[in-house]
């Protein structure tokens, strides 16, 4: 069984998309990957730049690999994530994963 490389999970829910979104692939019924990317919500800010983040709208979450990840987990290859008051980064579901949750 193939392990799945880890990700940060960021909620779509009112995370509007700001312009230059760019390089879109579609994958399935309401997923998309996006290689320019900026989503700002009351969590804060991630935009993806050089890499990759995979929206599953039917989920509502989006995805980015952890892959080169610095160790506060706020900048990874292609992506820089700014975390607002309130919010915090914990460990996902799965192990080596991690999500942004209210604190």
């Amino acid at each position: 069984m193939t392990r799945l490389a880890a990700v940060l999970t960021i909620l779509l829910v009112s995370a509007p998309a700001t312009a230059g979104a760019q390089a879109d692939f579609p994958m399935a019924e309401q997923q998309i990957v996006y290689t320019r990317r900026e989503l700002m919500a009351e969590w804060g800010t991630l935009t993806v730049d050089a890499g990759a983040i995979l929206e599953d709208q039917a989920a509502g979450r989006g995805y980015v690999s952890l892959a080169g990840v610095s160790p506060d987990h706020l900048k990874g290859e292609g992506w820089t994530l700014k975390v607002n008051p309130g919010w915090k980064l914990l460990p996902g579901p799965r192990s080596g994963d991690f999500m942004i949750v209210k604190e």
